[in-house]
């Protein structure tokens, strides 16, 4: 319960962070200082500079803006896509059900990351593609789980009797189908940030994301290369940006699954 409270805790902050950057932020994260580069953390510069004298807490800090939304964005994308065919599949059955169930399983024949890869290979290395590119591959777990959840809620009494009093088919999958299945959707969905945020940060390192000067974490680490042994707090404060939002988000995660699971679903 604790670790609970510490994960959402942090959660907070990082939103805070995201939505008001220059209120925490000391400096401009993009300001240039040569004759300060690569200073060491001090009461000045508490994350110290990088090889161009920008304040890293600074950057840090704005790139906790960077990784959120698109995290976030990525996250909905899949949710709101996987959900809808979830339910569309599970409901009708079908031919529906075979088309979306076969895309399914061809976009889990080959992993995810490979197939985002080359999305970004046909798109172009920018942040906007990079979320179209993660948000493609993301929405088949979400499709899955709600499609299993469907076709044992679609069986309940409470839905024979909505069909029996002749509510519409988009009544019953708005009104009694949808609120028993969105509960694991959304416990899901708070662990898939802090994956698309891991991912985000991965594909930026490689140059495929969020492009220079923009403060990035990933970004940021693939720039510390080569000060490793020279100024290693280039690496270590954007990487453990990185561990703790993920972790975070994963254990916030894992604590709403968890009460999905003790309390279960209800039918209306």
């Amino acid at each position: 319960m604790r670790g609970n409270k510490i994960a959402l805790a942090i959660v907070s902050a990082i939103i805070l962070f995201a939505l008001f950057p220059d209120v925490f932020s000391p400096y401009d994260p993009n300001q240039i200082n040569l004759d300060r580069a690569l200073e060491t953390p001090s009461l000045k510069h508490l994350f110290g500079t990088d090889n161009f004298g920008r304040d890293i807490l600074s950057r840090v800090i704005h790139g906790a803006r960077v990784s959120f939304f698109a995290g976030v964005t990525i996250a909905g994308i899949s949710f709101a896509l996987g959900t809808l065919l979830g339910l569309i599949a599970g409901y009708y059955g079908g031919p529906a059900d075979e088309l979306v169930m076969r895309v399914v399983d061809i976009l889990l024949a080959m992993p995810g990351i490979i197939i985002a890869l080359i999305i970004i290979g046909i798109l172009g290395p920018s942040m906007p593609n990079l979320v179209v590119a993660l948000a493609s591959v993301g929405w088949v777990k979400y499709a899955r789980l709600v499609r299993g959840s469907t076709l044992e809620i679609k069986e309940e009494e409470f839905v024979e009797s909505a069909r029996a009093l002749g509510c519409t088919d988009f009544y019953i999958l708005y009104r009694h189908i949808l609120p028993n299945v969105i509960s694991p959707a959304i416990a899901l969905a708070t662990l898939d940030i802090g994956s698309a945020i891991l991912h985000i940060a991965g594909m930026s390192f490689l140059g495929l994301g969020a492009q220079p000067p923009t403060p990035e974490w990933g970004i940021m680490l693939r720039e510390s290369i080569a000060f490793m042994e020279t100024a290693p707090h280039l690496m270590i404060f954007p990487g453990l940006m990185i561990f703790v939002t993920v972790y975070s988000f994963n254990a916030l995660g894992d604590s709403l699954g968890s009460r999905w699971r003790h309390y279960g679903t209800l039918g209306d």
